[in-house]
């Protein structure tokens, strides 16, 4: 996820937002700075509101489009004419920086549709070649 960075776009002083990269997989929720200000905040907020700030939002906005963007690829919100995608890009740019491959999961292709025999390249997002995700309910 640390591949992902996003700025904000109606702002001049905006750093890039990398809001996973001082995750910790021992200390998962304390080492996210906004997560934990969250956190605190939400459960005892008398004593933790100072922890609450508007980078830490913004942090969290980021967090989540980077979420999307790795499960549901970031061509879902840059390519979509919806409002949800209109509203993302409105406000934030998404881009990756120094990308490893090998961290990408790639769609199933609907390949029937395909008449070629030999190896070629496409966007399979504009063809509307990947086939949709199957989402299976939660069972607890």
């Amino acid at each position: 996820m640390n591949d992902y960075y996003i700025k904000l776009r109606t702002s001049s002083f905006s750093d890039k937002i990398v809001p996973f990269l001082s995750w910790n997989i021992t200390n998962p929720t304390t080492s996210l700075v906004w997560y934990n200000a969250y956190n605190k905040t939400k459960h005892d907020r008398y004593n933790n509101f100072n922890q609450a700030k508007l980078k830490y939002v913004v942090d969290s906005i980021a967090a989540n489009i980077i979420l999307y963007a790795v499960q549901y690829s970031p061509l879902a919100l840059i390519n979509n004419t919806n409002v949800f995608s209109a509203t993302i890009n409105q406000m934030f740019s998404i881009e990756m920086e120094n990308a490893d491959i090998c961290s990408f999961y790639l769609p199933e292709l609907n390949t029937s549709v395909i008449e070629r025999q030999d190896c070629f390249v496409c966007d399979s997002y504009r063809e509307k070649l990947n086939k949709e995700w199957i989402v299976d309910s939660l069972v607890l």
